[in-house]
Formats: C-alpha cells, sequence, structure tokens
C-alpha cells in the first residue's frame, strides 16, 4: 500500500459519504411525511452505507500504517509526512478536505433526523396507545404525557 491506495481509498469514502448524504436526506423526507415504511428503507441504506464506510476507514488506517505511520495516524500526518519528504501531496489534500466537510455535513444532518425521527416515533406510538388503548391523553412535542385521570365538568346545569 501507498499513497495511490490511500488516495484510492479517500475517493471511494467522499464517494460514500455523498451517498449517505443523499440517504439521510431521504430519511429527512420520510420523517417529514410520516412514512415508515421508507423510513425504514433509508434507514437500512444509511446503515449499510456506514458499515461500508467503516470498512473503509479500517482500509485507510492499514494505508496509513504501510506508510510507515503510527497507529491513529490521520491523512494530514499523512500529507505532512509527505511533504516533508518532498512528494507531491496535493492529490491527497484535494480529496481530504471535502471528505472532512462532507463527512461534518452528515454527521449533523443525520443527528437532525435522528432526533426527529425518535419524536415521530413516539409520537405514533402514543396515538397508538390512544386508538388501540382507548384511554385519553395528553400529547405535547416529545409523545405521550400521562395525564391520570380525566375528569368532566358539565357546566349546562
Amino acid at each position: 500500500m501507498n499513497e495511490r491506495t490511500l488516495e484510492s481509498i479517500l475517493g471511494r469514502q467522499l464517494l460514500l459519504a455523498r451517498q449517505m448524504g443523499e440517504a439521510v436526506e431521504m430519511q429527512r423526507e420520510a420523517v417529514r411525511r410520516a412514512d415508515e415504511p421508507l423510513l425504514r428503507s433509508a434507514g437500512s441504506r444509511v446503515r449499510a452505507l456506514g458499515t461500508e464506510m467503516e470498512r473503509l476507514e479500517a482500509a485507510r488506517q492499514a494505508a496509513l500504517r504501510a506508510m510507515g505511520l503510527p497507529a491513529g495516524a490521520t491523512v494530514t500526518n499523512a500529507i505532512a509526512a509527505m511533504e516533508s519528504a518532498g512528494q507531491d501531496a496535493a492529490p491527497l489534500r484535494a480529496l481530504a478536505e471535502p471528505l472532512r466537510s462532507e463527512v461534518t455535513r452528515v454527521r449533523r444532518r443525520l443527528s437532525v433526523v435522528r432526533a426527529a425521527s425518535e419524536r415521530l416515533a413516539a409520537h405514533l406510538a402514543g396515538v397508538r396507545e390512544l386508538v388501540c388503548g382507548g384511554k385519553a391523553a395528553v400529547y405535547g412535542r416529545r409523545g405521550r404525557v400521562n395525564g391520570g385521570p380525566t375528569t368532566t365538568l358539565d357546566l349546562r346545569h
């Protein structure tokens, strides 16, 4: 493994990160529409892409070690090592920054979608309980709030 292998891995990671962004957007749309089947499908896609990203991350770490860098080294470390050895690190630099940016953007969006998905799931569970359980309940922004027994007052008399 050498710099070309690392370059290839970074290119594949960038492609996967962009695909992950598309899958997260599909999840967001599923939450917006409260479309459970689409949400399950998009979630499966995000998990599959995440698994592939983990595999590529392991390959990236192996490529960095093969370049003589210690375990836990980063692409920034590889770029610095290449430049100090007088090698051209421009191809790695050209992939590293967009990859870092894309991964940060996807993580942020995934966090927002995950929170919205959890709120939707809590809401739907509350609605199901209300419909199937026959109990009256109060609903708030985070789902069902148990209000205890309900009392009525007839104001007609």
